[in-house]
């Protein structure tokens, strides 16, 4: 029958004791009781009308070709698509 040492069962059970204490610990002692997300996203007041973006077409997927030889060396083709104008922000 295959016999655990007293040292690894010890060992185990001080670990498992460790992470249940820090899983119960987090429903208990929380920095806040809500978590907020960070407001670096600046949006416009309710109700206010927005002006359109500029007309942009995405770079798109046209297909991959796979080497034979080397069957994870694949290469994208790719259509550019519009490149957005950099001085418009």
């Amino acid at each position: 029958m295959y016999k655990t040492s007293n040292v690894r069962s010890i060992g185990r059970r001080i670990i498992a004791s460790f992470v249940l204490l820090a899983f119960l610990m987090t429903g208990v002692v929380s920095p806040g009781r809500y978590a907020y997300a960070q407001e670096a996203l600046v949006l416009p007041p309710a109700g206010e009308r927005l002006s359109l973006s500029p007309a942009f077409i995405p770079p798109v997927l046209k297909g991959i070709k796979v080497d034979v030889n080397s069957p994870l060396r694949l290469d994208f083709v790719l259509d550019k698509g519009s490149q957005p104008d950099p001085m418009i922000n």
